[in-house]
């Protein structure tokens, strides 16, 4: 984490599920079950719009997605943690509860321990309100992603479509290259459709975007 100047939470999430995908494709599962719930949903949507997400971002935790080439399944979203803790006492079933829950220093604990029960105290019924709006920002995402996908890279379509479009089509074309493109990057590629620059490039994290013939592709860096 601190080689490449990313926070221990994210680099540990990246482990784990390295780890689930290893032992996945071992025994032969098409699919990984994970316990997220939907009040992890509701600490995951604070987390992305504190970094200013846009919707796909604030649509949260899919019931299904792909992960490092495996399938996985989050039967639990749609189940508050405090019903889940209770059915296991319940059932005499005591949760093993990760010490690092309760360490200050990260991010989400914060958002756990003071802004959850803050908001909750406005409205009791917080997951289901989060589970409502997620649900609807990952339809809103869902037909933006199919419309930029039949969005020519050309300057001329980029430039004459909405910026939500303009980006994702980028941002697809970027991944397909192995190239990471983020939205501090958009006006400099837009600059260089509206200059027609043919032959002109910008630097992205892991590669380039480059505009030539009046086109936009992307290299990845070797």
């Amino acid at each position: 984490a601190r080689r490449g100047g990313r926070s221990l939470e994210e680099v540990a999430r990246e482990a784990r599920y390295r780890a689930l995908a290893r032992v996945a494709r071992t025994l032969g599962c098409s699919e990984i079950w994970t316990g997220h719930n939907a009040t992890d949903q509701v600490e995951t949507l604070l987390l992305h719009l504190l970094r200013g997400a846009g919707t796909v971002g604030l649509a949260g935790m899919r019931e299904r997605g792909e992960v490092l080439g495996v399938m996985v399944g989050r039967p639990l979203l749609t189940c508050a943690r405090a019903a889940i803790e209770a059915d296991l006492g319940a059932q005499g079933v005591t949760a093993l509860v990760d010490p690092t829950n309760s360490d200050p220093r990260h991010h989400r604990n914060h958002v756990r321990h003071h802004i959850v029960p803050a908001l909750r105290s406005l409205t009791p019924a917080l997951e289901v309100v989060v589970g409502r709006a997620c649900q609807n920002l990952a339809d809103d995402a869902e037909a933006l992603d199919s419309l930029a996908a039949a969005l020519p890279l050309t300057g001329a379509a980029l430039l004459a479509a909405p910026r939500a479009l303009r980006y994702r089509a980028l941002a697809r074309a970027a991944r397909a290259a192995g190239v990471a493109l983020e939205t501090v990057h958009l006006a400099a590629i837009e600059g260089l459709c509206r200059r027609r620059r043919g032959g002109a490039g910008v630097d992205l994290p892991g590669g380039r975007a480059l505009y030539r013939q009046g086109v936009v592709s992307f290299v990845k860096r070797s």
